[in-house]
């Protein structure tokens, strides 16, 4: 797929930069909501450490690189529906290990 952006004009259709900077916040908050979840639900499959902390100290660490790595994916994916459905579907895991914690505790 070839997008051109000409003076305005992708792929033949009228756009202005307050759409394509909309779109890329959009993206990039969606992203951050994403990250915050995965985060969350990753404490629940990462072992514990001996001190008993790792498996809540490696999300918080990796919240930044996922949180990017989401932002990007979800802002420069050819298949941008794909790219949500994929991150979408991690997200969904990590809530329902988020949400069967809080049930059974």
């Amino acid at each position: 797929m070839k997008v051109i952006f000409n003076g305005g004009v992708v792929k033949g259709v009228w756009t202005t930069s307050l759409g394509a900077t909309a779109y890329s916040v959009g993206s990039l908050f969606a992203a951050f909501v994403f990250a915050v979840i995965v985060a969350g639900g990753a404490t629940q499959w990462l072992p514990e450490g001996a001190a008993k902390i790792d498996h809540i100290v490696l999300p918080i660490l990796a919240f930044p690189a996922v949180w990017i790595t989401f932002g990007l994916v979800l802002y420069a994916a050819r298949h941008r529906l794909r790219a949500w459905g994929v991150i979408g579907g991690i997200t969904v895991v990590h809530a329902a290990l988020i949400v069967y914690r809080f049930a059974t505790t």
